[in-house]
């Protein structure tokens, strides 16, 4: 199954290409670099991204835009949107809402994460513990782990301690920082974080990209985050942080990118109790919620659901294009 099935399902019979029909795609304009890149160490990027993380407790969009593309082909968009981020797992879209209620329903807290499309029809609404899919027993096309859209948000903490290593790029004016990890479910990767050598706050985004790939085949990226654009927006009196405006979420073995963006954002506010109805898995009338540890996930063969409930492997709907 294609990794961007369940983000397209959830998109493309909702809300049509609208705002991309009467946009242009243009190629965007590289100025080459000819400032000065000194010598920097691993620590200089590792500590200015936990100061951004430090500042950014939480972080919200009022208005969010999502599109989907696939194979190099737009297969639709979600408008009116929202996304909510509280460190350090706290993460919520609420997608495309209408008087027919919320679309789409992604989240995550300390526990789990849920993902919820109405467009799915009847078998809907998935969630899975955090633990259960650290451990590998969850093999199901999530459109996005919530923690790397907590990196991409500049909310996530780096190890100061951990093993690093710095090289320069003139030809693309870049700091590449570069750290071999393992992603949750115990995936050795390499994890690559582009800085620009134009110096804060310059007129790039500070961190232009973050690049996953697995371990032994470095040169292939598994998913990546390009910061297209960012605003600085000042904390208190005499700090800043850099906000994404706009970012491309990319995987390219699947061919499929997800560009978000993202505006009318808020910082650092108090979601006091709404921390609970915004970060606690919702309860949504009709729907059937399915515990992913518990069934196994295939490709399918045909148009058509089997209900988990009868099978002990469940085939997601597809799309008849």
């Amino acid at each position: 199954m294609r990794l961007g099935f369940l983000v397209i399902a959830m998109i493309l019979p909702v809300t049509g290409c609208n705002w991309l029909k009467s946009s242009r795609v243009e190629p965007r304009e590289q100025t080459p670099f000819t400032g000065t890149m000194p010598e920097m160490q691993a620590a200089d990027f590792v500590s200015y991204l936990n100061r951004q993380a430090a500042q950014l407790r939480t972080v919200s969009y009022d208005s969010v835009r999502i599109a989907a593309i696939e194979n190099g082909e737009t297969r639709g968009n979600l408008e009116d949107s929202s996304i909510y981020a509280s460190q350090p797992r706290n993460f919520r879209l609420i997608g495309a809402k209408t008087l027919l209620g919320t679309l789409i329903d992604i989240g995550s807290n300390e526990q789990e994460f849920w993902m919820y499309a109405q467009p799915l029809g009847r078998d809907n609404y998935f969630f899975c513990s955090h633990e259960a899919f650290s451990r590998g027993e969850v093999k199901f096309p999530i459109p996005f782990d919530t923690d790397w859209v907590m990196q991409a948000l500049g909310m996530a903490e780096y190890d100061p301690n951990g093993q690093y290593e710095v090289t320069s790029n003139r030809e693309k004016g870049a700091y590449i920082l570069t750290q071999q990890t393992k992603t949750r479910n115990g995936l050795p990767v390499y994890k690559w974080t582009m800085f620009s050598a134009e110096g804060f706050p310059g007129k790039r985004p500070v961190v232009l990209k973050h690049v996953i790939a697995d371990a032994r085949d470095p040169k292939t990226p598994i998913a990546s985050a390009e910061i297209v654009s960012a605003k600085t927006v000042r904390v208190g009196q005499d700090s800043s942080v850099q906000l994404p405006t706009e970012v491309i979420l990319d995987w390219p073995q699947q061919q499929f990118k997800m560009t978000m963006k993202l505006d009318k954002e808020r910082i650092n506010e108090n979601f006091g109790e709404r921390s609970a109805k915004l970060f606690n898995k919702p309860s949504i009338r009709g729907s059937n919620p399915i515990d992913l540890a518990k069934y196994q996930f295939v490709v399918p063969s045909s148009y058509r659901s089997q209900s988990p409930e009868r099978r002990k492997t469940f085939r997601l709907p597809s799309l008849n294009w």
